[in-house]
Protein backbone atom coordinates (compact mmCIF):
# COMPACT_ATOMS: atom_id res chain seq x y z
CA UNK A 1 0.00 0.00 0.00
CA UNK A 2 1.37 3.16 -1.15
CA UNK A 3 2.03 5.64 2.09
CA UNK A 4 0.12 9.17 1.88
CA UNK A 5 1.96 12.25 1.19
CA UNK A 6 1.48 14.69 5.06
CA UNK A 7 1.94 18.34 4.20
CA UNK A 8 3.94 19.34 7.23
CA UNK A 9 3.49 23.09 6.26
CA UNK A 10 -0.57 22.83 6.29
CA UNK A 11 -0.67 21.24 9.61
CA UNK A 12 1.33 23.83 11.11
CA UNK A 13 -0.38 26.68 9.55
CA UNK A 14 -3.54 24.95 11.48
CA UNK A 15 -2.05 24.48 14.40
CA UNK A 16 -0.72 27.81 14.46
CA UNK A 17 -4.41 28.95 13.98
CA UNK A 18 -5.43 26.78 16.28
CA UNK A 19 -3.06 28.62 19.04
CA UNK A 20 -3.71 31.90 18.21
CA UNK A 21 -8.06 31.19 18.40
CA UNK A 22 -7.10 29.40 22.25
CA UNK A 23 -5.48 32.43 23.07
CA UNK A 24 -8.18 34.93 21.35
CA UNK A 25 -10.67 33.14 23.62
CA UNK A 26 -9.23 33.25 26.81
CA UNK A 27 -8.46 37.36 26.06
CA UNK A 28 -11.87 37.80 25.67
CA UNK A 29 -13.29 35.85 28.97
CA UNK A 30 -10.43 37.81 30.92
CA UNK A 31 -11.94 40.97 28.69
CA UNK A 32 -15.51 40.21 29.31
CA UNK A 33 -15.07 39.59 33.11
CA UNK A 34 -12.86 42.30 33.63
CA UNK A 35 -15.37 44.85 31.45
CA UNK A 36 -18.35 44.20 33.77
CA UNK A 37 -16.37 45.13 36.80
CA UNK A 38 -16.82 48.82 35.84
CA UNK A 39 -20.88 48.68 36.61
CA UNK A 40 -19.70 46.85 39.50
CA UNK A 41 -17.42 49.98 40.34
CA UNK A 42 -20.51 52.40 39.50
CA UNK A 43 -22.75 50.65 41.50
CA UNK A 44 -20.48 51.00 44.32
CA UNK A 45 -20.00 54.60 44.29
CA UNK A 46 -23.76 54.87 43.79
CA UNK A 47 -24.75 53.34 46.72
CA UNK A 48 -21.62 55.20 48.75
CA UNK A 49 -23.12 58.50 47.50
CA UNK A 50 -26.84 56.77 49.11
CA UNK A 51 -25.37 55.95 52.47
CA UNK A 52 -23.38 59.22 52.89
CA UNK A 53 -26.64 60.82 52.85
CA UNK A 54 -28.10 59.17 55.35
CA UNK A 55 -24.66 59.30 57.60
CA UNK A 56 -24.88 63.32 57.41
CA UNK A 57 -28.82 63.34 58.50
CA UNK A 58 -27.76 60.67 61.38
CA UNK A 59 -25.02 63.06 62.52
CA UNK A 60 -27.58 65.77 62.56
CA UNK A 61 -29.50 64.21 65.07
CA UNK A 62 -26.56 62.88 67.21
CA UNK A 63 -25.79 66.62 67.53
CA UNK A 64 -29.24 67.65 68.78
CA UNK A 65 -29.24 64.82 71.28
CA UNK A 66 -25.88 64.88 72.54
CA UNK A 67 -26.02 65.45 75.92
CA UNK A 68 -28.43 62.81 76.39
CA UNK A 69 -26.33 60.51 74.49
CA UNK A 70 -23.18 61.81 76.48
CA UNK A 71 -25.04 60.43 79.97
CA UNK A 72 -25.48 56.75 78.34
CA UNK A 73 -22.07 54.31 78.05
CA UNK A 74 -23.26 52.42 75.69
CA UNK A 75 -23.82 55.14 73.17
CA UNK A 76 -21.20 56.46 73.54
CA UNK A 77 -18.85 53.79 72.93
CA UNK A 78 -21.12 53.25 69.56
CA UNK A 79 -20.45 56.67 68.70
CA UNK A 80 -16.54 56.60 69.52
CA UNK A 81 -16.59 53.68 66.73
CA UNK A 82 -18.40 55.82 64.64
CA UNK A 83 -15.91 58.96 65.23
CA UNK A 84 -13.21 56.31 64.19
CA UNK A 85 -14.44 54.99 61.23
CA UNK A 86 -15.07 58.80 59.82
CA UNK A 87 -11.70 58.65 59.71
CA UNK A 88 -10.84 55.51 58.15
CA UNK A 89 -13.28 56.93 55.47
CA UNK A 90 -11.19 59.61 55.06
CA UNK A 91 -8.05 57.55 54.75
CA UNK A 92 -9.55 55.09 51.77
CA UNK A 93 -11.30 58.53 50.08
CA UNK A 94 -7.32 60.23 49.67
CA UNK A 95 -6.23 57.09 48.46
CA UNK A 96 -8.86 57.02 45.63
CA UNK A 97 -8.33 60.63 44.77
CA UNK A 98 -4.75 60.03 44.70
CA UNK A 99 -5.02 57.53 42.07
CA UNK A 100 -7.21 59.70 40.11
CA UNK A 101 -5.35 62.92 39.82
CA UNK A 102 -1.85 60.26 39.35
CA UNK A 103 -4.02 58.74 36.23
CA UNK A 104 -4.60 62.40 35.08
CA UNK A 105 -0.94 62.99 35.55
CA UNK A 106 -0.14 60.30 33.33
CA UNK A 107 -2.77 61.73 30.75
CA UNK A 108 -5.02 58.73 31.42
CA UNK A 109 -8.31 57.79 33.07
CA UNK A 110 -9.47 54.59 34.45
CA UNK A 111 -11.37 52.92 31.53
CA UNK A 112 -8.15 53.11 29.31
CA UNK A 113 -5.92 51.63 32.05
CA UNK A 114 -8.82 48.84 33.00
CA UNK A 115 -6.75 45.52 31.88
CA UNK A 116 -3.28 47.03 32.37
CA UNK A 117 -1.76 46.36 35.91
CA UNK A 118 1.38 48.09 35.27
CA UNK A 119 0.12 52.27 36.60
CA UNK A 120 -2.00 51.13 39.25
CA UNK A 121 0.87 48.86 40.96
CA UNK A 122 3.23 52.10 41.27
CA UNK A 123 0.19 54.02 42.21
CA UNK A 124 -0.94 51.69 44.80
CA UNK A 125 3.12 50.95 46.01
CA UNK A 126 3.48 54.68 46.21
CA UNK A 127 3.82 56.03 50.37
CA UNK A 128 -0.29 57.35 49.72
CA UNK A 129 -0.90 54.33 48.27
CA UNK A 130 -2.58 51.43 49.97
CA UNK A 131 -0.03 51.04 52.87
CA UNK A 132 -1.99 53.55 54.00
CA UNK A 133 -5.22 51.73 54.13
CA UNK A 134 -3.70 48.46 55.61
CA UNK A 135 -2.33 49.87 58.41
CA UNK A 136 -5.39 52.39 59.38
CA UNK A 137 -7.88 49.02 58.76
CA UNK A 138 -5.68 47.19 61.31
CA UNK A 139 -5.57 50.00 63.83
CA UNK A 140 -9.63 50.14 63.13
CA UNK A 141 -9.99 46.48 63.95
CA UNK A 142 -7.90 46.73 67.03
CA UNK A 143 -9.96 49.61 68.20
CA UNK A 144 -13.26 48.35 67.71
CA UNK A 145 -12.11 45.09 69.64
CA UNK A 146 -10.72 47.37 72.72
CA UNK A 147 -14.37 48.99 72.96
CA UNK A 148 -16.91 48.37 75.58
CA UNK A 149 -19.01 48.26 73.06
CA UNK A 150 -19.59 47.31 69.92
CA UNK A 151 -22.25 45.35 67.37
CA UNK A 152 -22.43 41.65 66.69
CA UNK A 153 -19.22 40.43 65.13
CA UNK A 154 -21.24 39.16 62.19
CA UNK A 155 -21.39 42.79 60.90
CA UNK A 156 -17.56 43.22 61.54
CA UNK A 157 -15.24 45.04 58.88
CA UNK A 158 -13.24 42.41 59.66
CA UNK A 159 -15.47 39.89 58.50
CA UNK A 160 -16.36 41.24 55.15
CA UNK A 161 -12.98 43.22 53.84
CA UNK A 162 -10.97 40.65 55.37
CA UNK A 163 -8.58 42.54 57.84
CA UNK A 164 -6.19 40.06 58.56
CA UNK A 165 -2.12 39.71 57.81
CA UNK A 166 -2.41 36.88 55.87
CA UNK A 167 -5.39 35.65 53.95
CA UNK A 168 -5.84 32.33 52.53
CA UNK A 169 -7.21 31.95 49.26
CA UNK A 170 -10.40 29.44 48.18
CA UNK A 171 -7.58 27.79 46.15
CA UNK A 172 -5.76 27.13 49.87
CA UNK A 173 -2.86 29.46 49.15
CA UNK A 174 -1.67 31.88 51.96
CA UNK A 175 -1.27 35.82 50.88
CA UNK A 176 -0.33 38.47 52.37
CA UNK A 177 -3.13 41.20 52.96
CA UNK A 178 -2.15 43.51 50.47
CA UNK A 179 -1.04 41.24 47.91
CA UNK A 180 -3.92 39.02 48.15
CA UNK A 181 -6.24 42.56 47.91
CA UNK A 182 -4.38 44.82 45.30
CA UNK A 183 -0.81 43.67 43.81
CA UNK A 184 -1.02 41.81 40.53
CA UNK A 185 -4.19 42.69 39.59
CA UNK A 186 -5.68 44.63 36.73
CA UNK A 187 -6.90 48.14 37.50
CA UNK A 188 -10.53 47.01 37.48
CA UNK A 189 -10.31 44.90 40.28
CA UNK A 190 -7.86 47.00 42.65
CA UNK A 191 -9.93 50.05 41.94
CA UNK A 192 -12.99 48.22 42.51
CA UNK A 193 -11.74 46.91 46.14
CA UNK A 194 -10.58 50.30 46.53
CA UNK A 195 -14.53 51.64 46.06
CA UNK A 196 -15.67 48.81 48.22
CA UNK A 197 -13.63 49.29 51.21
CA UNK A 198 -14.65 52.66 51.06
CA UNK A 199 -18.29 51.75 50.95
CA UNK A 200 -18.17 48.88 54.09
CA UNK A 201 -16.90 51.48 55.92
CA UNK A 202 -19.76 54.20 55.47
CA UNK A 203 -22.07 51.05 56.15
CA UNK A 204 -20.42 50.11 58.94
CA UNK A 205 -20.35 54.02 60.52
CA UNK A 206 -24.23 54.37 59.52
CA UNK A 207 -25.08 51.47 61.28
CA UNK A 208 -23.05 52.85 64.50
CA UNK A 209 -24.42 56.13 64.14
CA UNK A 210 -28.21 54.35 64.43
CA UNK A 211 -27.17 51.66 67.27
CA UNK A 212 -26.47 54.88 69.18
CA UNK A 213 -29.55 56.63 68.76
CA UNK A 214 -31.29 53.37 69.42
CA UNK A 215 -30.16 53.63 72.62
CA UNK A 216 -32.96 57.06 73.41
CA UNK A 217 -35.13 55.61 71.58
CA UNK A 218 -34.65 56.40 67.68
CA UNK A 219 -35.22 54.44 65.05
CA UNK A 220 -34.66 54.62 61.00
CA UNK A 221 -38.24 54.51 59.68
CA UNK A 222 -40.35 55.82 56.84
CA UNK A 223 -42.74 58.62 57.44
CA UNK A 224 -44.98 60.12 55.07
CA UNK A 225 -46.97 64.11 56.10
CA UNK A 226 -49.36 62.51 54.21
CA UNK A 227 -49.84 59.34 55.96
CA UNK A 228 -49.55 58.74 59.55
CA UNK A 229 -48.43 55.71 59.52
CA UNK A 230 -45.00 54.25 61.16
CA UNK A 231 -43.25 51.46 59.12
CA UNK A 232 -40.54 50.05 61.04
CA UNK A 233 -38.03 46.82 61.00
CA UNK A 234 -40.04 43.99 62.30
CA UNK A 235 -36.69 42.44 64.05
CA UNK A 236 -36.90 46.12 65.74
CA UNK A 237 -40.42 45.27 67.15
CA UNK A 238 -41.07 43.29 70.18
CA UNK A 239 -43.79 40.80 69.93
CA UNK A 240 -46.48 39.70 72.93
CA UNK A 241 -47.89 36.14 73.33
CA UNK A 242 -52.02 36.37 73.13
CA UNK A 243 -51.69 35.13 76.92
CA UNK A 244 -49.44 38.71 77.56
CA UNK A 245 -51.61 41.02 76.19
CA UNK A 246 -54.37 42.34 78.27
CA UNK A 247 -58.37 41.96 77.64
CA UNK A 248 -60.25 45.19 77.79
CA UNK A 249 -61.34 44.67 81.42
CA UNK A 250 -58.40 44.30 82.60
CA UNK A 251 -56.17 46.59 84.40
CA UNK A 252 -52.22 47.53 83.72
CA UNK A 253 -50.86 46.45 87.27
CA UNK A 254 -49.04 43.63 87.94
CA UNK A 255 -49.79 41.93 91.48
CA UNK A 256 -46.67 42.91 92.81
CA UNK A 257 -47.76 46.47 92.47
CA UNK A 258 -51.02 45.61 94.35
CA UNK A 259 -48.64 44.19 97.00
CA UNK A 260 -46.39 47.28 97.21
CA UNK A 261 -49.69 49.57 96.96
CA UNK A 262 -50.84 47.90 100.00
CA UNK A 263 -47.32 47.92 101.90
CA UNK A 264 -47.38 51.54 101.48
CA UNK A 265 -50.88 52.33 103.16
CA UNK A 266 -50.10 50.22 105.78
CA UNK A 267 -46.77 52.43 106.59
CA UNK A 268 -48.76 55.46 106.42
CA UNK A 269 -51.27 54.33 108.73
CA UNK A 270 -48.97 53.58 110.74
CA UNK A 271 -47.18 57.08 111.52
CA UNK A 272 -47.26 59.53 114.13
CA UNK A 273 -45.84 62.35 113.43
CA UNK A 274 -47.72 64.87 115.99
CA UNK A 275 -44.94 64.21 118.77
CA UNK A 276 -41.81 63.90 116.87
CA UNK A 277 -39.06 66.56 117.94
CA UNK A 278 -35.23 66.70 117.47
CA UNK A 279 -33.64 65.17 120.15
CA UNK A 280 -35.89 63.11 121.67
CA UNK A 281 -36.54 59.32 121.17
CA UNK A 282 -39.78 59.26 119.96
CA UNK A 283 -41.98 56.18 118.54
CA UNK A 284 -43.52 56.96 115.34
CA UNK A 285 -44.83 53.79 114.03
CA UNK A 286 -47.21 51.49 116.26
CA UNK A 287 -49.55 48.02 114.74
CA UNK A 288 -47.74 47.37 111.89
CA UNK A 289 -48.37 43.86 110.96
CA UNK A 290 -48.66 43.67 107.45
CA UNK A 291 -46.94 40.17 106.09
CA UNK A 292 -45.25 39.94 102.72
CA UNK A 293 -46.11 36.16 101.02
CA UNK A 294 -43.45 34.02 101.33
CA UNK A 295 -43.64 32.82 97.67
CA UNK A 296 -43.59 36.63 96.40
Amino acid sequence: MAEGHVDVKRYQIISLLYIVFICFSVINIKMSVLDSNIWTIKSFQSLTKEEEKKVVIGNQVVQDNLDTLNTLPKAQSYLRIRSRLAKSYQVVDGVLKHVDEEFKKEKTTLLKQFNSRTLIEKILASPQGVGLIEKDLFELSDFIKKSPYKLDIKTSLDSIVPIMHQVTSIKGKVDEWEYYMFEHKPSAISYMQLERVKLLITKQQLLYQEAALAEIGYQPTYFSKGNPKLYILKELVKEYKPEQILADDEKAVYKTDEIFDELFKSIINSLHTENIFIGLNTTFITDFNFEIDKDF
